[in-house]
Order: C-alpha cells, then structure tokens, then sequence
C-alpha cells in the first residue's frame, strides 16, 4: 500500500465527567473509545489518569502515551501529536473535564487534523456549558458564551453591562464563568453592575450529589442568603 493510499486513525473527542462520581453521565460507547485507545490527547497528565481509570478501571494505564495539549503547548510541541493517526492508529482528545474543544484548548489539534486528512470523531457526553443553558429556564436559541471575563474588575464591570444591553436590546443570552476561586467577586460584581430586573441563573458542581441551578432576578439575589460557590466549578447565565 502506497503512503497517499494508507488508511488514518481517528481523532475521537470524547467527553469526561464533569464530577469524581458521576461515571453514569458517559455512555458505554464513550468508555469503549477509552478502552480501544491507546494515545490520549489531554489538558493534564494526571486529570487524563484519573479519568481513564475511573471509567476503565482495568486498563493499562503504564502502557498508555499522554500528549499535553494546553496553554502552555507550543504548535510546535503538537505538531506531530497526530502522527500515530496518519499511520492508522486511532488517537482520543479529552479535556479535564467535560466536552473537549468547547472553553478547551483542543481546537488546535483538531484544527490540525482536519488540515491532514484524519477523520474527526465527537461523541456524546456532558458539557457543564450546555446542560447549565438547558437546565437556566433562558432562551436556547440565541446565546453567545463569552468564557472568562477580564481579571481587571474595571473591565469586568463594563463587559458584564455590555451583556445585560445585549440582553434586553437583543434577546441575546449570555453565558460565562470563572476560576472558582474568584467565583464570590464575579458574583459581588454582578450584584453591584447589573440591574435589579435582570435575571441570573448560576449553575454550580453540574451532574454531582452537591448540584446546585438556582434562576433569581437580581433584587432577589441581594434579599437571598449569598449562594456557596466558592472554589466550586460553576457556570453564570444572564438573560
């Protein structure tokens, strides 16, 4: 067989659990792909493990290959992260927690399949971003996700009331998040920004035991007791 005729691996994308105990949450076709794999694209080294025994508690781990893709990575550094799948051998991205690709760094090495020929595979899996939009009770149809907003609080501020007027001009939901452990200043910020009518929805530890998806206006946001976010994964949506 010629190199131009030789068949290519897979790039799987295969979600992970968003919480340590919420195994259920991945279906039996996403843990096959765990189990098949032998390369695993992954944020970390050791959150890749973790996942991959979790699910797979029989797998051998030692005989597994863990490329790091995140934002230290260089092109240059991943450039030949495919190279098993251009010699046939089908490779797994995943993120540290989640559907990979989506507030994930994984896009560049997608992108860079694409560019060689190699077939993309996403599968179904939880995404803390998508299941907080569904379970918010605001409009499915337009929203724009904006990741992390600005460590500066005075630019903070401007881009949370740049939201809210999306929100009441355009009908346009809005979706965003923070490191958990600067969670309770992005909440006094939108205490103190937005106004009294908007409403925010904060989705907190999606899929495990201490799940938390509470949906107020802000003028019952400031008369409720102040939700325990702190250093928890959440996800905030304006509309």
């Amino acid at each position: 067989m010629s190199p131009a005729s030789k068949k290519k691996g897979i790039l799987h994308l295969v979600p992970t659990m968003l919480a340590p105990d919420s195994e259920a949450c991945i279906p039996p076709e996403s843990v096959e792909i765990f189990r098949q794999c032998r390369i695993f694209i992954v944020e970390s080294v050791k959150s890749g493990r973790r996942h991959i025994k979790k699910l797979v508690p029989d797998k051998a781990i030692s005989e597994c290959v863990f490329l790091e893709l995140n934002e230290h990575t260089e092109p240059l550094d991943y450039s030949r992260y495919l190279d098993a799948a251009g010699n046939g051998e089908s490779i797994c991205l995943i993120s540290d927690a989640g559907s990979p690709c989506i507030a994930d760094p994984g896009a560049a090495v997608v992108k860079l399949a694409h560019r060689q020929g190699i077939r993309v595979q996403p599968h179904s899996g939880p995404s803390s971003i998508f299941m907080a939009l569904m379970a918010s009770g605001f409009d499915g149809q337009k929203f724009r996700f904006h990741g992390y907003l600005s460590r500066n609080q005075s630019e903070r501020r401007n881009q949370i009331k740049q939201m809210e007027r999306e929100v009441h001009d355009r009908r346009v939901t809005q979706i965003f998040m923070e490191t958990p452990y600067r969670n309770k200043a992005l909440f006094g910020d939108l205490l103190k920004t937005l106004n009294g009518k908007t409403r925010l929805a904060i989705a907190c530890d999606i899929t495990s035991a201490q799940e938390l998806i509470v949906n107020y206006d802000i003028d019952t946001w400031k008369s409720e007791e102040e939700p325990l976010i702190h250093k928890r994964p959440c996800i905030f949506i304006l509309g």
